[in-house]
């Protein structure tokens, strides 16, 4: 009896063994057969899916993940970019960037047949983000990022252009995690430390011109008041301090109450600062004294003062830490 059992263990082992080969075999073959991959021809290698002049006329990026939709506009007044969704913003300059870098950087690795099948085993029928690139003739080309597939560290992507699905490297910027916050640009002055020509900061309004401190290159070199030298290692380090500031809060929502505190403040600045360019083109910065309180807004007593550019629709908050970079004395840059 034992033997027997013995045997008919072997033999129903055998026959699931093969149906399990038999099966394996079939389902690779119709996924295979429904993947259909179209593998790219030797002689042209991997294929970069945009040419770099196919963002020259881009107007517009709307960049939707599961956090959220993002509304990029391109401001050809100052040459910068806007949010203009969910907030009106100034846009951060540095994650526009990597958007357009990672879309340029993008290298086609297989193609697959554009259909049912293939678009739910790639989740492209529910992709992790869609990106919208917007001309200036208002064509758009629309990507859409599915299944993300750690092992080799790619994904799978659609252009509404093209009829394909293409098999491409993950990119380097993990949009697909982004938030309102990696838009903003919270920087207070948005100009390089490398293209200011001249700043004068003024004691109160410009208008009672009580100049603090003026600061000019000519020839390469930094002056003063009275024509001075000063060090060029001090003023770089002055502008890393300065180009650094950021801000905390922005108040670009106010009620009527907010807005006639913050004209109070407004009217009445510590400094006001002017900045020139390389262009000539000026900045002006309203910088108040320290904010006792403010309706509507939770912060600590005493312990923040506001910037206002005039190239900026909002004021920003910042700690009154950074106050005292304003009162810097021109014997402090010899």
């Amino acid at each position: 009896m034992l033997i027997r059992l013995e045997t008919n263990k072997s033999t129903i082992s055998f026959w699931l063994l093969a149906f399990f080969l038999v099966t394996l075999s079939v389902g690779v073959g119709i996924s295979a057969l429904f993947q259909n991959s179209l593998q790219i021809p030797e002689n042209i290698g991997h294929r970069l899916l945009f040419k770099s002049s196919d963002f020259e006329n881009i107007k517009k990026i709307i960049l939707q993940n599961q956090l959220g939709t993002f509304h990029l506009k391109r401001n050809y007044e100052t040459g910068k970019w806007d949010i203009s969704h969910p907030r009106h913003l100034p846009a951060n300059p540095k994650t526009v960037q990597n958007i357009i870098n990672s879309l340029s950087n993008i290298t086609i690795f297989k193609i697959f047949r554009l259909d049912k099948i293939n678009t739910s085993h790639y989740s492209l029928d529910n992709p992790t983000t869609v990106i919208t690139l917007v001309e200036n003739d208002n064509d758009e080309q629309k990507i859409k990022f599915g299944l993300i597939n750690p092992v080799d560290n790619s994904t799978y992507i659609t252009h509404s252009s093209h009829n394909d699905i293409y098999h491409i490297k993950t990119l380097d910027n993990p949009v697909e995690t982004y938030v309102l916050a990696d838009f903003i640009d919270s920087k207070i002055f948005s100009l390089p430390s490398q293209e200011i020509s001249k700043i004068n900061i003024y004691r109160g309004i410009r208008k009672n011109n009580f100049l603090n401190l003026t600061i000019s290159k000519s020839n390469n070199v930094w002056h003063g008041k009275n024509n001075r030298k000063l060090s060029e290692k001090k003023i770089n380090n002055f502008f890393n301090k300065l180009t650094s500031l950021k801000s905390h809060i922005i108040l670009d929502k106010t009620s009527e109450r907010l807005e006639k505190n913050l004209n109070k403040y407004l009217k009445n600045p510590l400094y006001t600062v002017e900045i020139e360019d390389t262009n000539n083109s000026k900045t002006t910065y309203i910088v108040t004294s320290v904010i006792n309180s403010l309706p509507e807004v939770k912060i600590e007593k005493r312990q923040n003062f506001m910037i206002k550019a005039s190239n900026r629709k909002f004021p920003y908050i910042l700690n009154k830490d950074f106050l005292n970079l304003f009162a810097q004395k021109q014997r402090g840059l010899l």
